[in-house]
């Protein structure tokens, strides 16, 4: 069996808008998992805000928003948010659609045990053992107040984007890193450190990213984040309070399948 190795996980076209233009054109042939793709983590963003305490309403970026629903879920739940994504073809769907609260809701189901049956799914709470509905849990987040403050076609590495928007209390950025080089990697974090105010937290997650923990840690500190502990925020365990300093910029990455 070959021993992987980092270089085994880089993709030379992860900056690539070409790229990703042809992955999400596939949207109608069903070429690649749409519900995945919309229906990303909202739990990261909920646990992290409650734990540090965020203030609401918090100026979010969703970098790499791709075709989710994590933009207007910042803001149901009373935070002023942008996404921007290097695909023209993601921005034009999430521009076009219409919203609705159970696509909203369907963001919280990966912080609950599922069980499917014949007539649909079934969410279980990992610590009560009791089923959950989805639509009150969402219910009970909403906060008002809240904003879109447009989707734009960039590259999180643009300067452009400070020029444009400032500074943000909040970077979310699900995946955006798994297969990056080495240069990107590096070149990202130096970005959104740049963009983010102080007291603000990058909240990362890569999926699959084996042997890559290391790397993303090294670059997150040599770009200046001090790194928070993933398990203060995993489901199933009690949230604890976190010290941290309002003139340091912080980041906390997660990694639910390797």
């Amino acid at each position: 069996m070959k021993e992987f190795i980092d270089a085994d996980y880089i993709s030379p076209n992860w900056d690539n808008a070409l790229f990703w233009n042809k992955y999400y054109s596939g949207l109608e042939e069903g070429s690649f998992d749409k519900e995945s793709c919309q229906e990303r983590n909202a739990w990261y963003l909920i646990w992290v805000m409650k734990s540090l305490n965020i203030e609401r309403p918090a100026r979010i970026l969703d970098a790499g928003t791709g075709i989710s629903y994590l933009v207007p879920f910042a803001k149901y739940i009373g935070n002023e948010v942008l996404g921007i994504d290097l695909s023209s073809e993601a921005i034009q769907v999430c521009k076009s659609r219409k919203v609705e609260e159970r696509d909203l809701a369907n963001c919280l189901k990966h912080g609950y045990n599922w069980k499917g049956n014949a007539f649909g799914w079934t969410y279980i709470d990992r610590q009560t053992r009791k089923e959950v509905d989805l639509m009150e849990k969402l219910d009970g987040l909403k906060q008002a107040d809240g904003k879109i403050l447009g989707y734009e076609v960039m590259d999180w590495n643009d300067p452009f984007l400070f020029e444009k928007y400032g500074c943000f209390d909040i970077i979310l950025h699900q995946n955006g890193l798994r297969n990056a080089s080495y240069k990107l990697i590096e070149k990202t974090f130096k970005s959104f450190h740049r963009l983010l105010n102080p007291g603000g937290v990058l909240i990362g997650s890569n999926i699959n990213a084996i042997v890559r923990e290391k790397t993303f840690a090294y670059y997150a500190e040599d770009a200046g984040f001090h790194l928070l502990p993933e398990h203060v925020f995993w489901d199933g365990k009690p949230l604890q309070a976190v010290e941290y300093e309002k003139d340091k910029k912080y980041a906390v990455c997660f990694y639910p399948t390797g």
